[in-house]
């Protein structure tokens, strides 16, 4: 499935709401701009809105505002704690700026995401073990017509024709 990329309004709207934000990294997920703490994506572009990943209490009041949906990447998986902002909300900046702090207010209260350390010169998987397959037996003489067996020939290098 192709993603629908955001507006060039949006994202420049983004881009100046991250930088107004501190102790937010920001990075791209799946393409689009978002913003991380400590290892964990507190808020992003997503097609021509936002998503945020907020507090109980700040999602009961955007959805009551009606000014978010709960976030369903793929229909029929809703992603828990995650919201889909609105269009108007998501191209209002201070508006856009307000749920920004708060969406990294709370994901500073979780637990860094801690990546797994990078092998070097990792190894390649073992290879599966072929079954072995049976072999034709060898024809090793022919019946002639007088019913009589005789060697068979074999073609290829070094044989006489």
């Amino acid at each position: 499935m192709k993603l629908t990329k955001p507006s060039a309004s949006l994202v420049t709207e983004f881009k100046h709401v991250a930088s107004q934000v501190p102790h937010a990294q920001p990075r791209k997920m799946f393409g689009y701009d978002a913003l991380f703490v400590n290892g964990n994506m507190a808020i992003g572009l997503w097609r021509n809105t936002c998503v945020a990943k907020l507090s109980s209490a700040d999602q009961a009041a955007l959805l009551a505002r009606g000014a978010a949906t709960p976030f369903e990447p793929m229909k029929g998986r809703v992603m828990t704690g995650w919201l889909e902002l609105s269009e108007e909300l998501a191209h209002d900046p201070e508006e856009l700026l307000s749920w920004a702090e708060r969406a990294v207010a709370y994901t500073a209260t979780l637990p860094p995401k801690v990546r797994a350390p990078k092998t070097a010169g990792a190894k390649p998987s073992k290879a599966v073990a072929k079954k072995s397959t049976k072999k034709a037996p060898k024809k090793s003489a022919k019946k002639s017509a007088e019913g009589v067996l005789t060697p068979r020939r074999r073609s290829g290098v070094g044989s006489k024709p």
